[in-house]
């Protein structure tokens, strides 16, 4: 694995509304929340997605106020997840706070290289597209490790 350290591992499933806790080497914590679990089963993923966001605020600790994360300041765009990264210890659920109305971005977007279209996170197309923009598909932990080393200024792992 790239930047993540292994923390906590977990076989309890995601929820909607969960913080959780990544460690990155060189920074301390970075939180994210999962914003929508147990999508339907006609969704263009599978019911298994999680719609995650991964906040800008880093911590030496793992304690954080869910006031404190905010949808205006995101790290990487919201992206759609499985629950690998916490079954392998990568993130670890520190916290379940019901989201405001305000803690969700007014529009998700995504992008289909596929199609070559923007879609929402129910996949209705979009007629343009919205920032902060994702990425259409069920992302790789090992690849949220990359965008979120990138956006921390990381250059290399070890």
């Amino acid at each position: 694995m790239g930047d993540f350290r292994k923390m906590r591992a977990s076989r309890v499933r995601p929820r909607a509304a969960d913080i959780f806790a990544l460690d990155v080497k060189g920074v301390g914590y970075v939180f994210g929340r999962v914003m929508l679990a147990g999508l339907p089963e006609e969704h263009p993923h599978t019911s298994a997605a999680l719609l995650c966001y991964i906040y800008s605020l880093c911590s030496v600790d793992k304690s954080v106020d869910a006031g404190d994360l905010r949808r205006d300041e995101l790290l990487i765009p919201p992206f759609f997840i499985n629950s690998m990264p916490w079954r392998l210890g990568y993130f670890e659920t520190i916290g379940h706070v019901e989201p405001t109305e305000t803690d969700s971005l007014p529009r998700h977007c995504f992008y289909s290289i596929t199609w070559d279209s923007y879609y929402d996170e129910w996949g209705n197309q979009l007629k343009e597209r919205y920032e902060p923009c994702g990425v259409w598909g069920i992302q790789a932990y090992g690849g949220i490790d990359f965008e979120v080393s990138r956006a921390l200024g990381i250059t290399s792992s070890d």
